[in-house]
């Protein structure tokens, strides 16, 4: 039987936080053939994401200092 097992902390403590950048990161020469499947599903998903404004109660844009 197998057991999946998070290899991504759902706890985080101030020793995640000291940890830097690449620390979390993964090339995909590293991956296994799983992995990289996942990678393609999770980018797959990613992709199909339709861009949308933000928008306030009443339906106005919501813009940030800089108007953006």
């Amino acid at each position: 039987m197998t057991r999946l097992v998070s290899r991504f902390p759902l706890c985080w403590t101030r020793e995640h936080f000291d940890q830097p950048t690449e620390y979390y990161l993964t090339m995909e020469e590293n991956m296994s053939s799983e992995e990289l499947a996942g990678l393609e599903k999770l980018q797959a998903y990613v992709n199909s994401f339709i861009p949308a404004r933000c928008v306030n109660r009443v339906g106005n844009p919501v813009f940030d200092a800089k108007g953006n």
